[in-house]
């Protein structure tokens, strides 16, 4: 991560954490995920955060991070048993759930914005760049051999690039 974006990381927790003290909630600590676990200076963004901010940070592993998807995104659903997919800036989570509980999980290393990075040139991928992204997302999946659905599955999404333009809306 390049200095700019710790800065305004920094900045952006700060301003949270000015206003959870205003509710007095002191204890504060945060949660990353791909985007701080795949980077090669981790460490080093962690502990500047730690000292610009005094707010703690967690990397999550891909398991952690899928068993909170999952708890986050069903607990109020009447739903036991579906999909969930978990879009993120740089991975994508497919988790297979039955009873509530994992019964198959996958990471994908592609996201909605490296995804975009990587494959549009301007502002709106056009039609030649959204083939590129659709052949790279089925790249992921064709290697997903042990991911069998049951027809009529419930398909839950969750994350920003489900919102996205573009993106697919399924449930919120």
């Amino acid at each position: 991560m390049l200095q700019a974006g710790i800065d305004k990381t920094c900045q952006a927790l700060s301003s949270f954490k000015a206003l959870l003290e205003t509710f007095h909630i002191t204890n504060i600590s945060a949660f990353a995920t791909t985007a701080l676990r795949n980077i090669s200076n981790s460490a080093m963004v962690i502990a500047q955060i730690m000292q610009k901010t005094g707010v703690s940070v967690t990397v999550l592993s891909g398991t952690e991070e899928t068993a909170l998807d999952l708890f986050g995104a069903t607990h109020a659903m009447q739903t036991q048993n579906g999909l969930l997919l978990d879009i993120g800036g740089a991975s994508t989570e497919l988790v297979l759930y039955e009873n509530g509980r994992i019964v198959n999980s996958v990471s994908l290393s592609i996201g909605s914005l490296n995804a975009y990075e990587q494959y549009v040139q301007y502002l709106l991928p056009n039609k030649k760049e959204q083939k590129m992204i659709k052949n790279a997302v089925l790249a992921e999946l064709v290697q997903i051999t042990d991911f069998a659905l049951r027809p009529q599955t419930f398909i839950c999404g969750v994350g920003g690039g489900i919102g996205e333009p573009g993106g697919i809306n399924l449930f919120f």
